[in-house]
Formats: C-alpha cells, structure tokens, sequence
C-alpha cells in the first residue's frame, strides 16, 4: 500500500486488526519494522515467507503492482483491495480483473477483508 498519513488509518483500523484480531494471522508493513537489511530484499524475502499477501492499489504505487505480481509469481494468494474512490479510473487494466475488495471507510475496509481472507485462507481464524 502507499505509506502515509492518509492511508495509515486504512491499515491501522481496517488492515491489520483483520487480518490479526478477526482472523488469527501477523500483519507485517514493512515501513514499520526495525532492519538493516536492503530494503528490496527484505521485501522479496518477506513476501516469499508469507501465506497471503494483501494489495491496496489505493494511490496506485508502481511498487504495489510488481510486489502483488512477485507475490502471484510464486503461487501466493493475493486479496486485491482498493479505495472506492480510485478503484473506477486509476486502477491498471491489467489488475482490473481481480476481484478487488473496494472500501470506502476503514471499519468498512477491515470487515470486507477479513471475510475475504477467511472465504480464501483455510487456516484463518472464524469469529
């Protein structure tokens, strides 16, 4: 996702509390851990480790793209999100097709994705 204080309350109040209260699993954002790594590499290494991978094409970073296309490239599911409001003209042809949660609120944004990662993910935890 773009990293700012725009969308901080996307993932702090919509993001993370579905993927770890509602259904059982880490949340990394990677703009807040502490590393020494090369970033490129400690995002393809963390990418590679992880289940799922959730994409919000919100602001449509160029990073955003190619992390949700390494993620596809190595059979990782990805759960494809999206403001509403930038979804219509500005999300690429090419990702369009994918069934992209689009949110409008973060409350909204954080009860769409966690029933998406437990229709998706077999080991996700149930209320």
């Amino acid at each position: 996702m773009a990293f700012g204080a725009e969308l901080d309350a996307a993932y702090e109040s919509g993001i993370m509390p579905a993927i770890k209260t509602d259904c059982g699993f880490e949340s990394i954002r990677l703009d807040r851990v502490e590393h020494t790594e090369n970033i490129n590499d400690k995002i393809l290494a963390d990418i590679r480790r992880a289940q799922f991978l959730v994409a919000d094409f919100t602001h449509h970073r160029n990073g955003v793209y190619f992390e949700a296309g390494f993620g596809l490239g190595l059979g990782k599911t990805v759960i494809w999100t999206c403001r509403k409001d930038n979804f219509q003209e500005h999300v690429h042809f090419d990702t369009r097709p994918y069934n992209h949660i689009q949110w409008e609120t973060p409350v909204d944004l954080r009860v769409k994705l966690a029933n998406r990662i437990r229709a998706v993910i077999p080991n996700a935890k149930r209320d």
